[in-house]
């Protein structure tokens, strides 16, 4: 406790030895609006040098979006091209498949109506055709339509 005493009592008379005048007193005050200047441009210089840094990070990032956009760009015509050639291919294939079709039911149908033909004439005997004559003549007798197809190709009826 001594100690601590001996310190406060010298502590107090240093301090009391220094006076502080009126000329001391705007010094200090100078000093410290100088020191809060100084303060104040390097506050501002850190400040400028950050804006600068985050500029720089914002031009080098719009930079990267805008390759990136036109990237996506390109692929996405890729796809729309690719897309585009699949669906112009199925439907040609589509339209072949009805074409082709369409040809062999003709070709078919050629064929087999001149067999037909052919194996009528062929198997056809007399009796055959008198069948096939009586029956048609029996129509027309009932049914006016059969008789004007008849008269039309110049075939009237035999047997009235």
């Amino acid at each position: 406790m001594k100690k601590f005493l001996i310190i406060i009592s010298l502590v107090i008379f240093s301090f009391a030895n220094e006076v502080a005048t009126k000329d001391d007193i705007k010094e200090l005050r100078k000093d410290i609006k100088e020191n809060n200047r100084l303060l104040l441009e390097v506050i501002r210089s850190s400040q400028e040098s950050t804006n600068k840094r985050f500029e720089d990070m914002q031009k080098y990032m719009d930079k990267r979006f805008g390759d990136m956009q036109k990237y996506m760009n390109k692929r996405f015509e890729f796809m729309q091209n690719l897309m585009m050639g699949l669906l112009a291919s199925i439907f040609g294939a589509i339209g072949y498949m009805f074409w082709d079709r369409r040809k062999t039911i003709e070709e078919a149908e050629e064929k087999y109506s001149k067999k037909l033909d052919t194996k009528l004439i062929e198997k056809a005997d007399k009796k055959t055709l008198e069948k096939i004559i009586t029956i048609i003549e029996e129509l027309a007798k009932k049914d006016n339509i059969v008789k004007e197809i008849l008269e039309k190709h110049n075939l009237k009826v035999m047997r009235s």
